[in-house]
């Protein structure tokens, strides 16, 4: 898998920079996982391309990285709007488009295709259904007892 080529470092061909730090990782990781790589690398001519991810934290970088390789990380709450400024600057496929409020602050990201985060938000939003279609139910059978 990627995350062995990763966790053995083989096979890097691209340099990512933030604050004083460097990351190597895969073109092809990347972009799949972020449109903004993917133009990136696509009009570079480099076989090995160093780019600077200016604004960037390297402990966001290195979140983001996690999320991409693994599908999941941890981040501290407190760090968590910044994270997900970073995945939205980066275009994190996955974290880029998700409606994060701080209501819902989560601690642990899934990047799989079957997004937990996606999930309890769709059995949220079935259970909104059926609360409102129970106090519909509850509000007709008191019409009708009176």
């Amino acid at each position: 898998s990627f995350q062995e080529l990763r966790t053995a470092g083989e096979l890097f061909d691209v340099t990512l920079a933030c604050e004083d730090e460097t990351v190597e990782v895969h073109k092809v990781v990347i972009a799949a996982c972020s449109p903004f790589f993917r133009q990136v690398l696509l009009k570079t001519k480099q076989i090995h391309p160093f780019i600077y991810l200016k604004g960037v934290l390297h402990q966001d970088l290195l979140a983001l990285l996690d999320y991409i390789y693994t599908g999941q990380t941890k981040v501290a709450a407190e760090d968590l709007d910044r994270f997900i400024e970073a995945a939205q600057e980066l275009k994190i496929t996955g974290l880029a488009e998700q409606d994060m409020s701080r209501t819902e602050t989560p601690t642990r990201l899934d990047c799989s295709e079957n997004n937990s985060t996606e999930k309890e938000k769709n059995m949220t939003e079935e259970n909104n259904t059926e609360n409102t279609e129970n106090t519909e139910n509850t509000e007709n059978t008191e019409n009708t007892e009176n």
